[in-house]
């Protein structure tokens, strides 16, 4: 019986991460990957305007850069800023989006 609950739970589990993972690449197709496409294909590239780490997507103009680090840093994208020190500064964070 305890084998059977344990293997029900990794399916628990599993599922949870495949439907999340699912959802994450939905919002990051249908929002942030058409503006990043338009910004590409307008050949605007955006570029660094600011040094505070802290000031996140906002250290750089409207263009590409933003929108990228908007797509992996940011809680509507990967998040992998997870503490928001506005850099991935941690094995948990670098490792959080390869499983």
């Amino acid at each position: 019986m305890i084998g059977y609950l344990s293997l029900m739970r990794k399916k628990s589990i599993k599922y949870l991460w495949e439907e999340s993972q699912s959802n994450i690449t939905t919002i990051i197709t249908s929002k942030h990957l058409p503006k990043l496409k338009k910004n590409l294909a307008s050949k605007k590239f955006g570029k660094v305007i600011g040094s505070n780490i802290l000031d996140y997507e906002n250290q750089f103009s409207k263009g590409g850069l933003q929108s990228t680090y908007s797509i992996l840093m940011r809680q509507d994208g990967l998040y992998a800023d997870t503490n928001d020190d506005g850099q991935i500064s941690n094995f948990e964070e670098a490792e959080k989006n390869t499983l």
